[in-house]
């Protein structure tokens, strides 16, 4: 008995729930950019918190969600940078040829 992962796969929606009271807790997870399903994306926070969450409190374990939610986005962004439109370089490394430094200098 313990924290286990319901999902939803028509939906692919995930939620957290204890297998000794059967009630569900904590925030409910979606797929993710990175094509993630809900469910793996349940079992990656679970890695990552480390500990059993039914023994935080609601706003402890929003914090924590929100903390690890911060993390993935930051690591998808640094895997995955967004591309200029009109050089298709990172946003950022553009080189002085690119029409959108002379669109930005206008």
């Amino acid at each position: 008995m313990g924290c286990r992962i319901l999902h939803d796969r028509e939906q692919d929606l995930a939620v957290l729930y204890c297998s000794t009271s059967d009630v569900a807790f904590g925030p409910v997870f979606t797929d993710g950019d990175n094509g993630q399903a809900a469910d793996e994306r349940a079992e990656a926070f679970l890695r990552w918190l480390q500990i059993d969450p039914r023994r935080c409190d609601e706003s402890e374990l929003q914090a924590f969600y929100s903390k690890w939610f911060a993390q993935e986005e930051a690591q998808y962004k640094r895997e995955n940078p967004e591309t200029c439109y009109d050089c298709g370089e990172p946003v950022g490394t553009c080189d002085d040829d690119c029409p959108s430094k002379a669109k930005e200098a206008t």
